[in-house]
C-alpha cells in the first residue's frame, strides 16, 4: 500500500517526541531497511561504488555520503591509472580502503534502527543509550564522526607509513613562497601533494625527484599540529605518509608510477 502524509506525519512525531505538523507533501516514499553489501568492489575492469556495492536503511543520508566518497576515493586513482601514473596495485586499495568503510556504516544503521523500532521490549536499551549520550560531550562526538565519516583511517598499504598516515589532513593554513594557502587549494590540481615543513632540507625532495611529474611539492612553515618534516598528501586529502614512518619512496612506489626515462612516453 503507497505511503499516506497522515502516516509520514505519524511517525515522524513519534520519533520527535512532540507533534510535527505536514502538508502539501510531493512525493512520499517507503523505504526498506534491507541490507546489501557486495562480496568485492573491484573484478577486474569493473568498479561497484554507491548503491551498486552497498544498500542500508538510509537514515542520515549516510548512503548518499559514502557513494560520494567512494566516488572521490576511486576517481583520482582511475585517472592516475589513465595517464599510466599509477603504481601496480593503486586500483586494488579502492576495495580494500572502502568495503570496510560501507561494512561499518550498514552496523551503525542497523544500530540506529534497532533503537527507531517500536516496542517496550527495546526501552532498557534506548534508556541506557540516552544515558551515554548524555554523559558527555565526547559519546556524541564519537558518534557524529562516525555518521559523518570523519573518523575515517585508512588500511596501511606499506610497512609503517609514519605516525598518522590513514588519518584525514585538517584542511590547516599554510605559509607558503607563494602566499598563504590552505589544503584544500593546495589540493585543487587533483595531484598528490609532498609537503615539507621548516626551513632545512632533510634530503625528501631529492627521494621525490624520480615521481617529479606526479607530485606537487611545496615547502610551507612549520605549523601547530603537524609535528612532521614532511607529509604525502593522497588527492583525497588523507595522508599517505609521514616522515618517522617507512621510506618516501617506498610509500611513493606503492601509490604512483615513476616518471617515463626522457624520450619515452
Amino acid at each position: 500500500m503507497p505511503p499516506t502524509l497522515e502516516e509520514l506525519r505519524g511517525e515522524v512525531s513519534w520519533l520527535a517526541g512532540r507533534d510535527i505538523a505536514m502538508r502539501d507533501a510531493r512525493w512520499v516514499g517507503r523505504f526498506s531497511d534491507f541490507t546489501r553489501l557486495a562480496g568485492t568492489f573491484r573484478a577486474g575492469r569493473v568498479f561497484l561504488a554507491g548503491d551498486a556495492a552497498h544498500v542500508h536503511f538510509p537514515i542520515g543520508g549516510q548512503g548518499l555520503s559514502t557513494g560520494v566518497l567512494d566516488a572521490l576515493n576511486l576517481g583520482w586513482k582511475l585517472a592516475l591509472a589513465v595517464r599510466g601514473a599509477a603504481g601496480a596495485g593503486l586500483l586494488d586499495t579502492y576495495d580494500a580502503e572502502r568495503r570496510p568503510v560501507a561494512r561499518r556504516v550498514i552496523d551503525n544503521t542497523q544500530a540506529q534502527l534497532t533503537l527507531m523500532r517500536p516496542g517496550c521490549e527495546l526501552d532498557a536499551l534506548r534508556t541506557v543509550f540516552a544515558g551515554l549520550m548524555a554523559a558527555g560531550r565526547e559519546s556524541g562526538q564519537r558518534l557524529g564522526s562516525m555518521i559523518s565519516a570523519q573518523d575515517t583511517v585508512l588500511p596501511e598499504h606499506t610497512a609503517g607509513p609514519g605516525p598518522a598516515a590513514g588519518t584525514f589532513l585538517d584542511n590547516v593554513v599554510l605559509a607558503t613562497a607563494a602566499g598563504e594557502r590552505d589544503a584544500i587549494q593546495l589540493l585543487q590540481e587533483g595531484k598528490p601533494l609532498l609537503l615539507l615543513f621548516g626551513e632545512e632540507d632533510s634530503g625528501h625532495r631529492d627521494q621525490a625527484r624520480a615521481w617529479a611529474g606526479t607530485l606537487k611539492v611545496v615547502r610551507a612553515r612549520a605549523v601547530p599540529g603537524v609535528p612532521y618534516e614532511a607529509v604525502l598528501v593522497r588527492p583525497d586529502g588523507y595522508l599517505a605518509w609521514t616522515s618517522g614512518g617507512c621510506g618516501l619512496q617506498e610509500a611513493l612506489s606503492v601509490y604512483f608510477a615513476k616518471d617515463a626515462p626522457p624520450g619515452r612516453p
